[in-house]
């Protein structure tokens, strides 16, 4: 037996293996390619095809594969009508990354609901597969032109091949492993029925016969899709934004790498120059509370100067003139907005530019707002009146 023989079962022994190990364990969009490659639709009945491989680079991947080996296909997952657009989003687990999206399904699953409930079942990332193929029943000899993409989820296709691949009667020699193989691989002639999942129907892989076939060109392997290296895997915080439907980052952007990447200065300075006309500044922000506050702090005045003549009082007391009236620390206005989830003053109701109805804690920052205007007009009017109207949240 030559060494190139040998070369050749060892790799067949171990693509084998790793179909096993996954079988065992698991559980055009987005491609970012250079030039535009047609996409490979399988009819019902028989498919004559030839997968081409590629080298895989990207490590850790779903299979296992390690970074420069040939590899017949790339699995992925897919998330589905995320967000209010209903995108869909490669998971970043694909590649051994967080994915908010999975967390928020463990979250949820934590928190006592179950697997199948629907909005759990909504989360679950969906396994497919990108295969490069040769469609063997356009007549015409094989070159790199005729090259396309196949993506297929891995229950329609992927399934049934891995059957045979890890099947015990199959030798390391047998075509069933080796068909991906460039120079001793194999023809596949899949049989595809029509299967349904309630109203939607989609065709599914029933059977796969092997025959030998030549060696692949040059050309063709060359023009092989890197699917890894072309896979568009958008980074934590920007899935976290689509999902959440938060508004979109003006300073950065991530990347597959999880790295933020600088937006241009000129960009960045001309959006914030937009910014700054559509709000207020800070002196006319700062103008509008004062004049608030001075409204709020001249109501309790006037009511304390009728009640001292009403009693016949010509003149405060020796320590009102001392420590004249002062309002609660916490009552005080900043001269700048400040919130709770700033960590500034709760219930000052809406009386900042920035307060409004897409606040998350309005409702209870006004109820509050509402007890303390109550509290302070029964103070005024000296009343022991007991605080049964206070609103409650």
């Amino acid at each position: 037996m030559s060494r190139t023989e040998d070369k050749r079962r060892e790799r067949a022994a171990s693509m084998r293996q790793r179909i096993r190990e996954n079988s065992e364990t698991k559980g055009q969009g987005d491609l970012r390619l250079k030039d535009k490659v047609d996409s490979f639709k399988p009819k019902e009945g028989r498919n004559r095809i030839s997968i081409v491989p590629f080298k895989m680079t990207k490590t850790p991947n779903l299979e296992n594969v390690p970074s420069g080996d040939e590899y017949f296909r790339l699995r992925v997952r897919k998330h589905y009508n995320v967000g209010p657009e209903g995108k869909v989003v490669v998971c970043p687990k694909t590649f051994g990354k967080k994915c908010p999206i999975c967390e928020e399904q463990r979250r949820l699953v934590d928190s006592g609901k179950k697997w199948d409930d629907e909005v759990v079942s909504e989360l679950r990332a969906r396994v497919r597969d990108y295969y490069n193929v040769i469609d063997l029943d356009v007549k015409g000899p094989i070159t790199a032109d005729r090259l396309l993409i196949w993506e297929v989820a891995e229950k329609n296709f992927g399934r049934v091949l891995d059957t045979e691949i890890k099947d015990d009667y199959n030798t390391d020699d047998s075509l069933q492993v080796t068909f991906a193989d460039s120079e001793a691989g194999a023809n596949l002639t899949v049989r595809m029925k029509t299967d349904s999942f309630g109203k939607t129907k989609y065709l599914a892989a029933d059977k796969i016969d092997y025959e030998e076939r030549k060696p692949l060109p040059q050309e063709v392997l060359d023009a092989a899709v890197p699917f890894d290296q072309v896979i568009i895997v958008l980074g934590y915080d920007e899935i976290a934004r689509i999902f959440f439907d938060m508004p979109d980052s003006s300073d950065s952007e991530d990347d597959d790498t999880g790295k933020k990447a600088e937006r241009p200065e000129r960009s960045r300075r001309r959006d914030d120059e937009d910014d700054k006309d559509q709000r207020p500044s800070r002196e006319e922000r700062r103008q509008r509370e004062d004049e608030r506050q001075k409204s709020r702090d001249d109501e309790p005045a006037r009511d304390r100067r009728a009640s001292r003549s009403k009693e016949g009082e010509d003149k405060p007391s020796r320590s009102a003139e001392k420590d004249p009236p002062r309002r609660d620390k916490e009552e005080k206005a900043p001269p700048e907005h400040k919130c709770i989830a700033k960590g500034g003053v709760f219930g000052g109701g809406k009386s900042y530019p920035e307060c409004g109805d897409d606040c998350l804690v309005w409702d209870e920052c006004q109820t509050e707002y509402e007890n303390r205007e109550a509290r302070k007009a029964r103070a005024a009017r000296k009343t022991d009146e007991p605080d049964e109207d206070d609103l409650t949240f």
